[in-house]
């Protein structure tokens, strides 16, 4: 009555681990790579040779947008870049080359979304999310100040990395949305852009992942304004 079920590899394309990774459950990324790992271990693999506070793929990336004057165009972080050239920066930073060399904003702001999303543990620690959800429900927009207030001290229960790690983020959106007129990402724009790459739902029930999806956009805004 049903069809046989077809094998899983036609339907795969360049995933970052095996077929028999996927159906076993589990991914072992590569160690030494920035993607699918923790801000701890970019952190310890920059160890002894850049004196950064963040991993050196935040600041490069970051530096790049603003070199190849990302911040005046239009739709930055929310056009996509060509994803060979997502896979081909991707591939350098993998293999210990941490230069910038592109022509076009989009790649490395694709990149660095590609990377948020992709961290082992969200920036926003899990064990936050819940609150961050009931903050976003709470929050009246009629009270800047105390807007401000509510989302410092959440901030100020993060690491410390991550901490400064979201200061660097807030700060290039911070000038990006200064500059909203011209390149049309307002904070609420850029808020949509962001908060796949700041929380990350724990729960798997699909109606609550849509419906906390708005609250998720919500504080991300909220957020980006503190503390940029």
């Amino acid at each position: 009555m049903y069809g046989p079920v077809p094998p899983m590899e036609p339907y795969t394309y360049q995933l970052p681990c095996t077929q028999k990774d996927i159906k076993a459950g589990r991914f072992q990324g590569n160690p030494n790579s920035f993607f699918y790992a923790t801000l701890e271990h970019c952190m310890d693999m920059q160890k002894g040779k850049y004196d950064l506070d963040v991993p050196i793929i935040v600041v490069n990336l970051i530096k790049a947008i603003q070199d190849l004057g990302g911040m005046t165009v239009e739709g930055i972080f929310r056009l996509s870049a060509k994803k060979e050239d997502l896979v081909r920066l991707r591939a350098q930073f993998d293999k210990g080359d941490v230069e910038v060399r592109e022509t076009s904003p989009h790649v490395p702001a694709g990149l660095l979304k590609q990377w948020l999303r992709e961290l082992a543990e969200p920036l926003i620690p899990t064990e936050l999310y819940e609150e961050a959800i009931k903050i976003a429900k709470s929050i009246k927009d009629e009270d800047p100040k105390l807007t401000k207030s509510v989302i410092d001290g959440f901030v100020t229960q993060l690491p410390a990395l991550n901490q400064k790690v979201l200061e660097h983020i807030c700060t290039l959106a911070g000038k990006i949305a200064d500059l909203s007129s011209v390149n049309k990402m307002t904070y609420s724009n850029l808020a949509i852009v962001f908060a796949p790459g700041f929380l990350r739902n724990p729960s798997e029930d699909p109606a609550e992942m849509l419906e906390n999806s708005k609250y998720e956009t919500a504080f991300t805004n909220h957020l980006l304004q503190a503390v940029a």
